[in-house]
């Protein structure tokens, strides 16, 4: 605590002697205004060759931003003015020295916590989801380093470095997906945004090429549609960009997230052309569960149709399968798994899959499929304490007559599952229900 203090009050009183010292000795002459307009016009005329460089403004508008930054700096030329010297002001010093100083031990007294015992870097609280993406980068990382074709690893990477903001490395792992797997248009969106993001937001020509090719097949892509919009914003097209924005915000309902940004987008846009700022569109009106319904079909019925074509997108079976299981429709589901199963026979997420879309729904008496037994034993036998597997096979068993080894089956259960928690007391009471 003592050491905490002496630090404290050196590093307090070296602040004080760079504000102090010059009152006390007056200060430097400085330059007069005029030179200091000259400078900030240099400045700002350099600023507007970087951003005309990058295509952030066009040609039109950067030369008329040049000519009047120009007029300016010639309205400031001329001789340069005397130098003005600050003069000494030591009653200042000592009345800053004084509320300094004051001001400070009154706060510290007020909010500090001076009793407080200090804690080591490594015994401190680490942000337990900034941990938890490390490590899942770490282990996707581990993973395609082993397996360099695994296109879905490289999809599950790309996405978590997207969602940590770490746009460049997101777009290298997109590239490799691309290489990987065919080509969706949301894919080819989603590494198209990563590289833009990479560009600190810049669309350059291949990207707005590439974002178009998405738009000519999917034509409510809503990432394709927000940055050609932004293309044309930083190329000067800004009434375009301005209703590309606004098509985009009306077909988005009250609970989208980027509706925000559009209203942001289009604020900046519209001062940049000198225009008022047009009001947003209302959302989109929410469609009704019938309409949903027959929307998320069609789209069903979309990407079935792709999968027909090319049935080597493993990625995209087990999205028909998670979109049929939503469906209800679990042979179907199971169908779509296995398909993509059949592709990656050694991921057992997609074998554990397809067993709980054979087991979704299943009456109560009904026998366990063959199928789902030979699935559920499988992915136990790659990983012993997974949690799935070791109740269905319990159920399997009890329902086969066969209670000690259900018994056994969740026992080995309650060894990986949290102690205390409603899941461990439901397998605790499945076994008591046996027993009997």
């Amino acid at each position: 605590m003592i050491g905490f203090a002496l630090a404290a009050a050196a590093l307090a009183l070296l602040v004080l002697l760079a504000v102090v010292l010059p009152l006390l000795r007056g200060g430097a002459a400085g330059p007069d205004r005029a030179a200091f307009d000259r400078a900030v016009y240099r400045d700002q005329l350099d600023e507007l060759g970087r951003d005309a460089a990058r295509g952030m403004i066009g040609p039109d508008e950067a030369a008329a931003a040049r000519l009047e930054i120009q007029r300016r700096l010639l309205g400031r030329a001329g001789p340069e003015g005397p130098a003005a010297r600050r003069g000494r002001s030591p009653a200042l010093a000592v009345v800053l020295v004084l509320l300094a100083g004051s001001g400070a031990a009154l706060l510290y007294l007020a909010t500090g916590a001076p009793d407080l015992p200090s804690l080591p870097f490594a015994q401190r609280p680490v942000d337990a989801e900034a941990a938890r993406m490390q490590a899942a980068v770490a282990a996707l990382e581990r993973r395609v380093a082993a397996a360099p074709g695994d296109g879905g690893a490289w999809l599950q990477l790309a996405q978590l470095h997207a969602e940590a903001g770490q746009w460049r490395a997101a777009e290298v792992a997109y590239r490799r997906v691309l290489a990987l797997v065919p080509p969706s248009p949301e894919l080819r969106a989603a590494a198209l945004e990563a590289g833009v993001l990479a560009a600190d937001g810049i669309v350059g020509e291949a990207a707005a090429t590439g974002l178009a090719g998405v738009l000519a097949e999917a034509p409510d892509n809503i990432i394709a549609r927000f940055y050609l919009a932004l293309a044309d914003a930083q190329a000067g097209r800004h009434q375009a960009a301005i209703a590309a924005w606004q098509a985009l915000a009306g077909d988005l309902p009250e609970s989208a997230g980027i509706r925000a940004e559009i209203a942001r987008r289009i604020a900046a846009t519209a001062s940049a052309a000198g225009i008022p700022v047009p009001p947003l569109p209302p959302p989109a009106a929410a469609p009704s569960p019938e309409a949903r319904a027959a929307m998320i079909r069609g789209m069903v019925e979309r990407l079935a149709a792709r999968l027909a074509e090319t049935p080597d997108d493993a990625d995209g079976w087990q999205r028909l399968g998670r979109a049929y299981a939503v469906m209800g429709e679990r042979a179907k589901s199971a169908e779509a798994y296995a398909r993509a199963g059949a592709l990656r026979p050694d991921d057992m997420a997609i074998a554990l899959a397809e067993a709980q879309a054979l087991l979704e729904g299943l009456p109560p008496s009904a026998a366990v499929p063959p199928r789902a037994l030979e699935l559920l034993t499988r992915v136990l036998a790659a990983d012993p304490r997974q949690p799935a597997a070791l109740w269905h096979l319990g159920v399997a068993a009890a329902k086969r007559g066969a209670m000690d080894e259900a018994v056994g089956y969740w026992n080995r259960l309650i060894a990986v599952l949290p102690e205390g928690g409603d899941d461990a007391r439901m397998v605790r009471g499945a076994i008591a229900a046996v027993r009997r």
